[in-house]
């Protein structure tokens, strides 16, 4: 370890130069990075088209209706869209694979204690997202509205999706663009450079604003540090997935920009307050996610310990 400061901490710098592949430019690992996640948003309209080309053929031959009536629901084509993110995961491990030559080590996916991991991120999520919302219930941003609609299965599906999605930025930013960076530049760059292309990567959503950039801008600091401390990539994906699950499909509040259709619970937002509440981006785009990111990130700082060899 270059120091007990975790952004000097050197071990992901260590197991990527371990592969011996040629760096590129920081900026052309950016471009790598846009065109990545444009190609695979392109790939998703695609997809999209096809189900519901299909589903118009099936509804004229089965019913002689020549109708776009019979299309897919505002659910379905928002749980193939998180399917779909699993082409982002791996087209992203055969760059780093095949073309870095990195090991799996360098990009946080390591069997030793995955599971315990992963289950210890959900619950770090879970808290610090709620935490958020009782900051805006306390302050008279929010208020509880009772039961939302929802079933079972489209729960499950939401879910599991949201691990595919969550799992997904996560080694796109963090397991690769971050180290691979920390590579050349040291963690500390990679650090605020992946943060920032995280947030830019969100700059087209609905409803987007400033403290929304500079909230996605914190999470990406938290998710990096987390990637850091924990030496693997379960922790802060398990966080990343379930922190979207429960804001959408468990507190019925939009996932950054995107409004939900079906949640267990309805939590209403004050207009007046949509600097602590976020408004229509939802609450990644207001001061309490603000705080509850900051509270995280220092608390990654003070408990930091340096940990030299991980094995599996």
């Amino acid at each position: 370890m270059k120091n007990n400061n975790i952004f000097g901490d050197d071990y992901y710098e260590k197991l990527a130069q371990e592969g011996g592949g040629k760096p590129e430019a920081w900026w052309m690992e950016f471009v790598y990075i846009i065109m990545t996640f444009s190609i695979a948003t392109l790939g998703i309209y695609l997809i999209l088209g096809v189900v519901n080309i299909f589903l118009y053929a099936y509804n004229f031959i089965a019913f002689g209706k020549s109708s776009f009536d019979v299309t897919l629901t505002e659910n379905g084509s928002h749980i193939i869209n998180l399917f779909s993110k699993a082409s982002i995961i791996i087209v992203t491990i055969i760059k780093c694979r095949k073309f870095e030559f990195r090991s799996f080590a360098s990009m946080g996916i390591v069997k030793k204690g995955a599971v315990k991991s992963y289950i210890l991120g959900l619950l770090i999520g879970t808290i610090l997202f709620s935490a958020a919302v009782l900051i805006c219930i306390i302050t008279n941003a929010a208020t509880y509205d009772g039961e939302g609609k929802y079933n079972i299965v489209l729960l499950f599906l939401f879910f599991t999706g949201y691990m595919v999605q969550g799992f997904s930025e996560e080694i796109l930013c963090r397991g690769y663009f971050m180290v691979t960076l920390a590579k050349t530049k040291g963690m500390a760059f990679g650090i605020i450079v992946n943060s920032l292309l995280f947030s830019l990567l969100h700059i087209m959503n609905n409803d987007v604003s400033v403290l929304a950039l500079i909230n996605l801008f914190l999470f990406g600091i938290a998710a990096s540090l987390c990637f850091i401390k924990h030496k693997n990539i379960w922790v802060i994906a398990a966080i990343h997935s379930i922190w979207n699950f429960i804001q959408g499909n468990f507190y019925g509040i939009s996932v950054s920009g995107g409004e939900v259709s079906t949640s267990v619970l309805k939590v209403g937002f004050n207009d007046n307050k949509s600097l602590i509440n976020g408004g229509a981006f939802g609450a990644e785009g207001g001061l309490a996610v603000t705080v509850v990111l900051v509270v995280y990130i220092i608390m990654m700082i003070l408990t930091y310990k340096p940990v030299k060899k991980i094995e599996g």
